[in-house]
């Protein structure tokens, strides 16, 4: 708007205000609590959605007869509020006079009521500049009340960033709803001294309904009601007492109010996530997008589909969660093309999110995410001028909270592709290993190993540990908080490697070992064997006593030579679905395992597109107890752990589990799709 058309909207201004002080033109009087004001149809209904609809209703064509006098009455309405909103409708918005704190409540639910845009977007913005711990909670009442998702975005991020400066014990906290109690409590951006402070949904819900907490409820009852005789305090909200119990109580017994764990108890699921169809899975057998698996439970390892968006479909991704959230970010499609479109998926809502893109598009890369922030490492990057995409060093980082991608203060030591990385929680490290290096032109296998400092300046933050016994690309890490030992699995390596005959390398270059690296000896050892030689695995310690080796890339003559291992055992007999009586059904087994093979090596078997002989989709999970089990069924993973354990070299005497391929809903064998990428993260019922 220039100057001359401000000086016609102010002169405008000016005189509607005089005409309506000089009562000229008024056709409508609206009355707020006896308090009477007069105005014009047109100047309201041009201004307000709530008056035009109001005058169009009484109007010249509504059967019901024209009306001159309205009497407006609503909790959200008060005379100062109904009064300012008039005024600032006659002075078409050019009011200048500064409006109090204490009045922004009322001005906004009078405009948010009357549905004055404008002037409601100004309230809410004030409103969001000036919270605190204090205002918050009331903010986030009428965010909620008004469906105002700005306004609730900003309370949110003031409630979990001051969280432990909030009045738990005021009427606001206690009238929250259930979904914002879930919001806070479930939140990994809540910023609280000690993770105990925080509990789980399922804890929550229990502690307040079950019937086995009622004497303790009744005794909080009463201290309740005598504290609030005595100080007229505490309206408490019944908002949390319908909810229905679910889930195992437990974990609440376990607990303690000086454990700093998060959110003892959880259910840990694998979750599988992108990738391609496999050819030979056809019809009915095609594998979703994105499921999730309990392998923890060996009755209950069937897939669990869920939600997924059109732009999941991808391969050379990264994938990185935190205790509430899964983050997939840019890869390929399946014609080649890099891409920069990254989502996230909340384990609560079990919900898909959007999220920023990345500034170019990348595939072949890593990501971790440390608390709020995701961090990307290298891989292949788009150049927007030559077209061109060539490996990177850049590092990327993600806010969370500002859902925003910028590029960190650190580059890395050298271009890479397809390293390993895993997350170091205790340390606040990231641990990255092998991958392809740029030399030149070409892109060749590394042994090198650094750790990633985020809160370092300049080199500093990058610390090199001992290179790993072999040069590797596409291992799997996993980390084990109990013994401090970085495990890596598979990979391949160079054409040198494959014809020096070392242990455990196939012919094709994929590796076959499991190494260890413990940080108090600050050393490499070789651990135990994979059954499936792999590159571009997924790795993971489940319950801090399984490792998890999952999907990947293998070879023709390891998938037929291995077979047998996976499928002729009783263990799938103990999995598979039940007859009527109750018993296994081993026809059904038959038919199931006949038509696996038939798809995966018969003569109908088609390879994935995006593979060249002698290569495959890797279709067997293997998996490894890491501690001393008391157990004799070597088909059981014992998920419980000693907190005494001490790490020996004898405790990584690994005991191989025995693990049936996953399966359906309706028990049959699962044929995964071509580079998905799998992780660990909760899952709440």
């Amino acid at each position: 708007m220039n100057e001359f058309q401000k000086i016609h909207v102010q002169t405008v201004s000016i005189n509607l205000q005089q005409l309506v002080a000089d009562r000229k033109f008024l056709d409508v009087t609206l009355a707020v609590q006896g308090h009477e004001i007069q105005s014009n149809r047109m100047v309201l209904s041009a201004s307000s959605e709530y008056f035009r609809g109001l005058f169009e209703f009484y109007g010249s064509h509504s059967p019901l007869p024209k009306r001159s006098h309205y009497d407006l009455t609503s909790e959200f309405l008060t005379i100062k509020g109904f009064q300012f909103i008039v005024n600032f409708i006659h002075s078409l918005g050019q009011l200048c006079d500064p409006i109090p704190k204490e009045d922004y409540e009322c001005l906004y639910t009078a405009a948010s009521f009357l549905q004055v845009e404008s002037l409601h977007a100004m309230l809410s913005n004030l409103i969001g500049c000036h919270l605190d711990s204090t205002s918050v909670l009331q903010a986030l009442r009428l965010a909620t009340v008004f469906d105002d998702p700005q306004l609730y975005q900003k309370c949110m991020l003031v409630l979990l960033d001051q969280f432990q400066t909030v009045d738990i014990f005021s009427n606001e906290y206690f009238n929250l709803s259930q979904r914002h109690i879930q919001t806070i409590f479930l939140s990994d951006r809540v910023k609280v001294s000690r993770e105990s402070f925080m509990v789980k949904q399922e804890e929550l819900r229990v502690v307040v309904t079950n019937p086995r907490f009622a004497e303790a409820r009744e005794l909080l009852d009463l201290l309740v009601y005598t504290y609030s005789s005595l100080t007229g305090l505490l309206a408490f909200s019944n908002h949390l007492t319908s909810t229905h119990i679910t889930g195992d109580i437990s974990c609440i017994l376990n607990g303690s109010v000086s454990n700093t764990k998060a959110r003892i108890g959880t259910n840990f699921h694998v979750y599988s996530v992108g990738g391609l169809e496999e050819l030979n899975a056809q019809d009915a057998q095609q594998t979703p997008e994105f499921f999730s698996a309990d392998l923890m439970n060996p009755v209950n390892d069937c897939l669990s589909p869920l939600s997924t968006p059109a732009e999941l479909a991808r391969v050379h991704h990264a994938v990185t969660c935190s205790l509430s959230w899964i983050y997939v970010i840019g890869g390929e499609s399946e014609d080649g093309q890099l891409m920069n479109h990254c989502c996230k998926y909340n384990l609560i809502e079990r919900a898909w999110f959007p999220m920023a893109v990345l500034n170019a598009p990348r595939s072949h890369h890593n990501a971790i995410c440390i608390e709020s922030f995701v961090y990307a490492f290298g891989g292949y990057q788009l150049n927007w001028v030559s077209h061109y995409s060539p490996a990177t060093d850049s590092i990327l980082i993600y806010d969370c909270l500002a859902d925003q991608w910028s590029p960190a203060p650190h580059h890395l030591p050298f271009a890479a592709i397809d390293m390993g990385a895993v997350l170091l929680p205790p340390k606040r490290l990231v641990m990255l290993a092998g991958g392809l290096h740029e030399h030149g032109a070409e892109m060749r296998p590394s042994d090198e190993v650094i750790l990633y400092d985020p809160a370092e300046e300049n080199d500093a933050c990058f610390i090199r540990l001992p290179r790993l016994p072999l040069v590797l690309f596409g291992l799997a890490l996993a980390y084990d908080q109990t013994s401090d030992t970085v495990f890596a699995c598979g990979g391949r390596t160079s054409d040198s490697v494959r014809t020096a005959d070392q242990l455990n390398i196939h012919s094709s270059g994929l590796s076959g070992q499991i190494l260890a690296f413990n940080f108090d000896s600050r050393c490499w050892s070789l651990v135990t064997t994979l059954d499936c030689p792999r590159y571009y695995a997924s790795a993971g310690v489940l319950s801090q006593s399984t490792l998890y080796v999952l999907g990947g890339i293998t070879s023709d003559e390891i998938m037929e030579r291995t077979a047998p291992l996976f499928l002729t055992d009783s263990h799938d007999f103990r999995l598979l679905g039940q007859s009527d009586l109750g018993g296994p059904d081993h026809s059904a087994l038959a038919s199931d395992q006949a038509l696996f093979m038939d798809r995966l090596y018969g003569v109908t078997y088609q390879r994935s597109n995006l593979l060249q002989a002698p290569f495959r989709t890797c279709q067997f999970t293997e998996a490894w107890c890491l501690r001393n089990c008391a157990d004799n069924d070597p088909n059981v993973d014992v998920v419980s752990f000693d907190e005494s354990f001490e790490f020996s070299p004898l405790s990584l005497r690994t005991r191989r589990l025995k693990c049936s391929p996953l399966r359906h809903k309706d028990r049959r064998l699962l044929i995964t799709r071509c580079m998905s990428v799998y992780c660990i993260a909760p899952h709440f019922s």
